[in-house]
């Protein structure tokens, strides 16, 4: 029976200090520190917790409390009722003061309590929470057989968790901005977000708590389970939400983006704490169960999801028995485990060239041909990646065929079939955006497919269009396309109504214009960075004259978000004025701004304005009354300052204590910084002359650290970048650093021969006559 106690209020390396609170986090080895015991995941006991402290201060655990004792220094002994079975990491623990709770009980007596820093009943974002709360237990009620067993949940914010959410088994713990979302002033970005942390937390019960991995290794199976839960039930709650493609947007882009770069394969991660913060994990796990859903039906997935509930609730279970449950949800008819495991025990993921031939005899043929995708110039990587096959179930659809379909199983380095095609029509690959793969073609099929997408782009659904942007600019980064060729994909973007597509081609244009400007001298010697920005700025004010700031469809609040961020980065002159006008009666009158383009419009206003003006904005973030996602729209906007020497002050805040900078922030600021070639370059000579100051400051704070170099070190691409690197690459001690900054060298070489191949292209594309800038009011 472990008892906790801390009278000196100096917590162990367990435990995560934020104002007046102190949490457990004992995943995945931090149970030994609080007491004896074998904490592997498969190794189960019940605990009987007792915990003691200051009598002002509320106490938390898994089970509801049982009995409090007065003691007669002012403390008090605090006994919770025994769990269920469970493993050492979903012992959870919480004491706090100031905050308060709303509670309701549902169905079977269970109570559910949110617990906030202020009043409920002055702001309905508790009221909010708590709902999706009940709703995701009902939600996920409904799509699987078990129910939610807990007698009392309660749900608290963590100030700077690093996670979205932490689930505890009957105490969840969810990041402060991931829960505390106002219905009528928070963005629908932030509302999804704070819906999906919420729903997961949920469905950990089934998956995590209920049926848990016997190892790390498969931690991240239970993850991607309670994310798609945690979809499925946003799906219900918003049927006017896309679900694929929000799942796509959110997890299934960013972990191909990160997993290029992942140093391990997906079952090697060892270590829980690794797979809840690393996109390429928790993502591609997600992404492999979507596409194994291509080759099963819907029915049988689901039905394998009921016998692993059946079979392994309150009990531990491996890959190989999922994989089993699956294979017997289909009669056998497929092999799951050798389709599967290739996925998951090799790195990276591969990209499928789909072109057409004709035969002497006239016959026509498709082929197929896989190859291992990473981008050109990634030594480490390629080495590995040479004798790897994957077996690839490509999904296929054409213009004279546009019902997606199972077209093949590539199981060998390449594949032909019979071509049923006409050769002036386009095919395309991947036609539901479930492969984890992409998709090359030859340069005629690609035309096809880019005029397509110019008069008849709402044939194709929202996420296909996506993939197909997203494919061809990383076909470019590695080395398989030319520039102008993905250029092409974005021709029909100020026809394009639906945010992902948009989210996708600003994703991979981003890219394009650090790398450009990142290459100049200075800005005013970038015409093609400025070209670059006009061609999108003009694009997304086009999309913007059609809708209000204040559209009250889901997805399309989302794609004003998104294009209205775009018009104001890449300089359209109306709506940067628009903005100006907004920042400014917001600043003089406190007159509210639409939720959706808060953010831009304070970029604008602090990229716009003078020192007097970020000082305002500085002592606005740190007002009492701030909700967590104003201080962070207002934390990341201070970021967008011209000045360098402004840049470097607001960095150097980091260091000092007065300035209240926690440690989710200070990775927040610096991402934020180096969003602009100003703010990079200052960065990295920040990170350069203040480094032993970092890393004694962070020194147990290594996630910080990584997240500093990684957003820096993105997009240099001079010689002076490379030189400034490798000589700062000696001076670095920790190995873990060491290796970060060895892949920032090889990103800065791969930056280097992306605009040596590329530049001479981008330009002569770029010159193609075009309108003179578009400067409509949106």
């Amino acid at each position: 029976m472990p008892t906790l106690i801390d009278k000196s209020g100096v917590g162990s390396s367990t435990v995560l200090f934020s104002r007046q609170m102190l949490v457990s986090s004992l995943k995945p080895m931090g149970a030994r520190y609080v007491f004896p015991c074998m904490d592997d995941p498969a190794m189960k006991a019940t605990f009987d917790v007792t915990i003691e402290h200051p009598k002002g201060q509320t106490a938390l655990s898994n089970m509801p409390s049982k009995t409090k004792t007065a003691l007669t220094d002012g403390w008090v002994r605090e006994e919770f009722y025994r769990t269920p079975k469970m493993s050492t990491h979903l012992l959870g623990f919480a004491l706090f003061d100031g905050l308060t709770s709303l509670e309701a009980v549902i169905s079977r007596g269970r109570v559910v309590r949110v617990w906030a820093p202020f009043d409920p009943e002055e702001n309905s974002s508790v009221e909010v929470a708590l709902n999706t709360t009940i709703d995701a237990i009902h939600n996920i009620e409904r799509l699987v057989p078990v129910e939610y067993q807990l007698t009392k949940t309660d749900v608290i914010p963590v100030p700077g968790l690093s996670v979205p959410s932490s689930d505890y088994c009957g105490l969840l713990m969810i990041r402060e901005t991931a829960l505390l979302c106002d219905g009528q002033e928070s963005s629908m970005s932030d509302q999804l977000q704070c819906e999906l942390a919420i729903s997961k937390a949920v469905a950990h019960n089934w998956f995590g708590n209920s049926v848990t991995v016997e190892w790390w290794d498969d931690l991240w199976l239970t993850e991607a389970l309670s994310t798609m839960l945690a979809y499925e039930s946003v799906a219900y709650q918003r049927p006017d939400v896309n679900i694929c493609d929000l799942q796509w947007d959110d997890m299934i882009q960013p972990a191909m983006a990160a997993d290029i770069f992942s140093r391990v394969d997906l079952s090697s991660y060892g270590h829980a704490v690794a797979v809840r913060e690393d996109p390429a994990v928790e993502g591609k796990g997600i992404g492999l169960l979507r596409m194994l859903d291509t080759i099963i039906s819907d029915k049988e997935f689901l039905k394998a999801i009921e016998n692993v509930l059946a079979r392994f609730s309150h009990d531990n279970m491996n890959r190989s028995q999922f994989w089993d449950a699956v294979a017997e949800a289909t009669g056998f008819r497929i092999d799951v485990a050798a389709f599967m495991e290739p996925w998951v025990t090799q790195l990276g993921y591969p990209y499928v060239s789909i072109g057409r031939y004709e035969e002497r005899d006239k016959a026509r043929n498709q082929y197929f041909v896989q190859l291992p995708f990473y981008y050109s110039g990634y030594v480490s990587f390629m080495r590995h990646l040479q004798t790897v096959t994957w077996e690839i179930p490509v999904t296929w659809k054409s213009e004279g065929h546009t019902d997606t379909r199972l077209l093949t199983m590539i199981e060998e380095k390449s594949d032909t079939i019979p071509d049923e095609t006409s050769p002036d029509e386009w095919v395309l690959g991947n036609s539901d955006s479930r492969g984890f793969y992409r998709v090359n073609y030859d340069n005629k099929n690609w035309a096809m497919l880019a005029d397509y997408l110019q008069y008849n782009h709402t044939l194709l659904e929202p996420s296909v269009r996506a993939v197909l942007i997203d494919d061809a600019f990383n076909n470019v980064r590695g080395s398989i396309l030319l520039i102008p060729t993905a250029m092409e994909m974005t021709r029909y973007l100020d026809k394009e109504e639906n945010y992902v597509p948009w989210e996708a081609a600003l994703d991979a244009l981003h890219y394009v214009k650090t790398v450009v400007h990142g290459s100049c001298p200075s800005s005013s010697q970038c015409p093609y960075h400025c070209r670059l920005q006009e061609y999108i700025a003009r694009k997304a004010a086009r999309v913007l004259k059609r809708h209000s700031f204040y559209e009250t469809s889901p997805e399309k609040r989302l794609l004003v978000a998104v294009t209205f961020k775009a018009a104001c980065q890449n300089g359209n002159r109306n709506v940067t004025k628009r903005a100006k006008i907004m920042f400014d009666r917001w600043k003089r009158k406190r007159l509210r701004i639409p939720p959706d383009i808060r953010e831009s419009v304070i970029h604008v206003g602090i990229s716009a304005g003078d020192q007097n003006v970020w000082w305002q904005v500085w002592k606005q973030s740190n007002a009492s009354s701030i909700s967590a996602q104003d201080r962070q729209i207002f934390l990341c906007g201070l970021a967008a300052s011209q000045q360098e020497w402004v840049l470097w002050r607001y960095l150097h805040f980091i260091f000092e204590e007065d300035k209240g900078i926690t440690v989710q922030e200070a990775s927040l600021i610096f991402k934020c910084v180096t969003q602009t070639k100003v703010g990079r370059e200052t960065a990295w000579k920040f990170v350069q002359g203040n480094w032993e100051k970092l890393t004694s400051k962070y020194a147990d704070v290594p996630s910080l650290l990584e997240a500093i170099i990684q957003s820096t070190l993105t997009g240099l691409s001079t010689d002076q970048h490379m030189e400034q690197l490798e000589h700062f690459s000696s001076s670095v001690q920790e190995r873990y650093l060491r290796e970060l900054l060895d892949e920032a060298v090889h990103a800065t070489r791969l930056n280097q021969r992306y605009i040596d191949r590329n530049m001479p292209y981008l330009q002569d594309w770029l010159k193609v006559p075009c309108a003179t800038r578009v400067d409509t009011k949106p």
